[in-house]
């Protein structure tokens, strides 16, 4: 497989080997994911905490596909050159700035909300295990979506200070333990 060229607008790239590595965290993830689901029908969790960790199953091979394929990078290249097309280039940083800032502010409030349910009605070990994996999952969503918008102030924070890498290891880590623990622990309250 070639490595796609400068402009060139195909989606199969040579992944690099930081992708590659990223790749099998996220199989590892899903894999971790799907026998969270198991094990919560097997033992009869509530149906969400199943349904929870289909869906994150499903989002970490989704993630490990695009590393892969370069399927992001080549959304957010895409979304430039319709933007030249559209002579909109020069005018990107405005709706940049406002889409960056809507994202931020809903990130905050959906995550304060959802921490004040997790933290209000209090649920099992393996529950809480599930709802710290949703939302490790719903912080890699945000993070994917910070990265589409690529303003420039949030591009400096992300990939000067590895804060790119940080989030995205760490809410993979957290979705991966939370799942681990919920394959493990025996929780008589369920």
């Amino acid at each position: 497989m070639k490595t796609a060229a400068k402009g060139d607008q195909s989606l199969l790239q040579d992944p690099s080997a930081l992708s590659l590595g990223a790749s099998a965290l996220y199989v590892l993830v899903a894999i971790a994911s799907a026998l969270a689901f198991r094990e919560a029908r097997t033992r009869g969790d509530r149906e969400w905490q199943a349904r929870a960790f289909a869906g994150l199953c499903v989002l970490f091979l989704l993630l490990a596909a695009s590393r892969i394929t370069g399927a992001e990078d080549w959304l957010r290249d895409s979304l430039r050159t319709w933007l030249r097309s559209q002579d909109r280039y020069r005018e990107r940083r405005e709706v940049q700035s406002l889409a960056g800032a809507a994202v931020i502010v809903a990130g905050a409030a959906i995550s304060s909300a959802w921490f004040y349910r997790t933290v209000r009605n209090r649920r099992s070990r393996r529950g809480i295990a599930a709802m710290i994996a949703l939302g490790s999952g719903g912080g890699m969503i945000l993070l994917i979506i910070l990265r589409m918008i690529s303003f420039h102030p949030i591009d400096r924070l992300l990939y000067g200070f590895k804060f790119n890498w940080v989030i995205d290891i760490g809410t993979s880590l957290a979705v991966l333990g939370a799942a681990l623990y919920c394959i493990r622990r025996p929780d008589p309250r369920r």
